[in-house]
């Protein structure tokens, strides 16, 4: 724009002219902050770990951009990389790290230099071993965070381990016996009972766990984070083998640990979940209303404290939230505790009608979001017993949000049957007849799946229902799946 000042103050132009310029300069310039959003957007994807979407809008940046920005350039190369690697598609990522691996002076400005040099170590371990990774590492003298730099062979180990099996693991114990510390090796047989985990071998990880690594448990118990790793994989290790009270002991103690780099939080606490069910804790025809809700806000105010995590706090996993609030007037005590929290948002999940005590609440409602689980009215009407209608939900939903509450829809399970399109099309055009798109912070969308046990369960219970007649796989996690194919036109 300042050469375009120049400019204009050496020659004099019509108004008219003068007008074109200055919305032909405004273009321009909207037209760069729209290739820097894609950037952003890119980097914003990426941190929110949606990768896919994070791959488009960096390859649209580099696309409409070309070389204008040569710094954003640089980085949406490097994370492109970053994603192919995680991917597996190492030749599609290394042919971008021998471009970028040029740029030294850009990528240690943005402290991305190392995280390339390691790609690069990546890529060397895919295509040419071990070995010549290991030498890549001592010539660059890459250190981990001033850490030794087996930590970075280590990594470099379990990235070849995951996309070649075990045998990696194997091979290194064998070539570098001796040259590990304690801790080293205690933590490479741990990554090996991680891999046979991975492949569904549970007992042999087991054996693992229990021969070879017990050797290792006085070094593992002295490190929390060896140790944390070490409950885990006996936590799944044994809810692989079937040994459900075993495996729920083991997820319990791995709740204990706070920021540990091997477990995430969410997928113990489901798992340990699953495993109680099939333990049968969980799997009882009465439905339990817990009243120790001032212990519930304790164990909550001690996590909610931990700083910079933003918290979504569920509910209607194992029951509706809602449909036995005329009774217990639950709703009201949770808004009293999450009304003014500032880092952690509360969902309801219902097919009820029980918004009394949501609408009629006096105080803060903060960021609560109600949810509605919608289907076709078909299977509405054959499926879901005693529960609302879709409109009867939808109206609920539109005062609700009228009241200030942020709404959330989940599809979940979708059916699959003869006309099922047209059925959830009629749905979709219930929901805009009551709600604005603005109105709505989540969709959630789940093809209908299910543990085998509960085939009989819905027999004995529901003989009318037709649900689990049609044909099924299972999947990696045990469940009863549609095809594929069927699973993509839902």
């Amino acid at each position: 724009m300042k050469k375009l000042k120049i400019i204009i103050n050496r020659f004099s132009f019509s108004s008219e002219v003068m007008i074109f310029i200055i919305f032909l300069a405004f273009l321009l310039s909207c037209s760069s902050l729209a290739f820097s959003d894609d950037f952003d957007l890119g980097i914003k994807a990426y941190k929110d770990r949606i990768y896919v979407i994070s791959l488009k809008y960096f390859n649209k940046f580099l696309e409409e951009t070309q070389s204008r920005d040569i710094e954003k350039k640089i980085l949406s190369q490097f994370y492109i990389a970053k994603i192919h690697m995680m991917g597996g598609n190492i030749r599609e990522a290394t042919q971008i790290i021998d471009i970028i691996v040029k740029k030294k002076k850009v990528l240690v400005k943005n402290g991305l230099y190392d995280a390339v040099l390691i790609m690069k170590a990546q890529s060397i371990a895919f295509f040419s071993g071990i070995d010549d990774s290991f030498a890549y590492i001592g010539k660059k003298r890459l250190k981990a965070k001033n850490k030794e730099s087996w930590d970075i062979k280590l990594g470099i180990i379990k990235f070849l381990a995951n996309l070649k099996g075990e045998e990696v693991i194997d091979e290194a114990l064998l070539k570098y016996q001796g040259k590990f510390e304690e801790k080293t090796e205690a933590l490479l047989y741990l990554m090996k009972v991680e891999q046979l985990l991975r492949n569904k071998k549970g007992h042999v990880a087991l054996s693992l766990l229990s021969e070879k690594i017990e050797k290792e448990f006085e070094v593992i118990k002295k490190i929390p984070s060896l140790y944390s790793f070490y409950i885990f994989l006996n936590a799944d290790a044994f809810y692989q083998t079937g040994e459900y009270g075993k495996a729920v002991e083991f997820y319990k103690q791995g709740l204990a640990f706070e920021d540990d780099p091997y477990i995430d939080k969410g997928t113990l606490i489901y798992k340990m979940g699953v495993s109680l069910w099939k333990k049968k804790d969980l799997n009882n025809p009465f439905i339990t209303q817990f009243v120790n809700l001032d212990d519930a806000f304790a164990e909550l105010d001690r996590e909610l404290e931990r700083p910079g995590v933003f918290y979504r706090i569920g509910t209607g996993e194992f029951t509706d939230s809602l449909f036995m609030d005329p009774l217990t007037d639950l709703a009201p005590r949770l808004l009293d505790y999450f009304g003014r929290s500032k880092n952690a948002v509360l969902e309801l999940k219902t097919k009820s009608v029980a918004i009394a005590g949501l609408l009629d609440y006096p105080g803060e409602i903060g960021e609560t979001i109600v949810s509605w689980s919608l289907n076709a009215p078909r299977v509405c009407k054959k499926e879901e017993g005693h529960a609302a209608t879709i409109e009867e939900r939808l109206t609920a939903a539109a005062l609700c949000r009228q009241r200030g509450y942020r709404i959330g829809l989940h599809f979940d399970p979708l059916l699959y049957f003869t006309g099922w399109q047209d059925e959830y099309r009629q749905t979709v055009a219930s929901i805009f007849t009551h709600l604005k798109g603005d109105d709505i912070i989540w969709i959630s969308i789940g093809a209908f799946r299910f543990m085998p046990q509960v085939k009989e369960v819905l027999k004995a219970n529901h003989p009318q229902t037709n649900i689990t007649a049609g044909e099924f796989i299972r999947g990696i996690d045990g469940k009863q799946r549609y095809f594929s194919a069927i699973r993509r036109q839902l």
